[in-house]
């Protein structure tokens, strides 16, 4: 469950909510304070699935 507290309290404002854009850049929502949600957790959270794990990169 995603939890709506911090930067992502004034979501609980369903007007505020209700202004979600769609952020192509990243692949995710987002609103006009600068918060979104990482893809990754909305699928997870959707889908009811763990969130992926990835290899880490190592840049030498």
């Amino acid at each position: 469950m995603i939890k709506f507290t911090g930067v992502l309290a004034p979501l609980q404002d369903q007007k505020y909510f209700a202004q979600v854009e769609l952020n192509h850049e990243l692949g995710t929502i987002q609103w006009r304070s600068g918060a979104d949600l990482d893809p990754d957790v909305l699928y997870a959270v959707i889908s009811n699935q763990p969130i992926p794990k990835y290899k880490s990169l190592r840049f030498t």
